[in-house]
């Protein structure tokens, strides 16, 4: 196989315990029992959160292929792991090419009873396969749908998020973070981290006023 650069290895401050579940309890727990699944759900809704925590918690490669500087032969030999966890596989479904590879990976995996936890935007019949054998091995995979966190979900988020980060967010912070900043799982955690960091740098207290200035936001000086 060609020497390529991987995103093998998981955020390590990616765990179970800082995914808010809200309504998705049972993809979570599908997800920390460790079997083969497929798991969709829109951009971020936290799949990736997901398929990090659970390479974190069962051990597994994981590899996302929305890296567009990957080519196919980057799946060669991962049938070798016990667990391989796609990410992102709706990139590639659809080109020839890379279906061929999936399907050689996917045959392998299951003659050697290795598992594949696959997570897509879209559900397995929702892509356009240009192998009608992959599309059928997929469907096989029991299907997980995450579903969006209510506003009181994303709350819960930004508190389990910032006790995993050992990061005090007083009430009226995430109050001005959830009227001034995205609502996706994706922005907030990256929201999170951004503030974890110029807070330890600037060796601050998180208030808002200091998130008021990393954010830029000039809309409202009386926040």
């Amino acid at each position: 196989m060609r020497q390529q650069t991987l995103n093998a290895w998981p955020d390590p401050a990616t765990r179970f315990e800082a995914f808010e579940p809200g309504p998705n309890s049972a993809v979570v727990a599908a997800v920390a029992a460790g079997d083969s699944l497929w798991v969709h759900g829109p951009v971020g809704s936290g799949k990736s959160h997901l398929a990090h925590a659970g390479v974190a918690e069962r051990g597994g490669f994981y590899l996302s292929l929305a890296d567009d500087q990957l080519t196919p032969d980057v799946l060669e030999g991962l049938d070798q792991f016990t667990a391989v966890v796609l990410d992102d596989i709706d990139s590639v479904v659809g080109d020839a090419n890379w279906e061929h590879a999936l399907f050689a990976l996917w045959n392998g995996c299951l003659d050697q009873g290795h598992r594949l936890w696959v997570f897509s935007a879209e559900p397995v019949d929702g892509l356009d396969w240009a192998i009608a054998d992959l599309r059928s091995r997929a469907g096989q995979l029991p299907q997980y749908a995450l579903r969006p966190l209510s506003d009181d979900d994303l709350i819960g988020l930004l508190r389990r998020r910032a006790a995993v980060l050992d990061l005090r967010l007083g009430e009226d912070v995430i109050a001005y973070v959830m009227r001034r900043h995205g609502r996706s799982t994706k922005q907030l955690v990256g929201l999170l981290n951004q503030i974890e960091r110029a807070s330890l740098r600037d060796q601050r207290v998180v208030t808002v006023p200091f998130v008021r200035t990393l954010l830029g936001d000039r809309s409202d000086a009386q926040d």
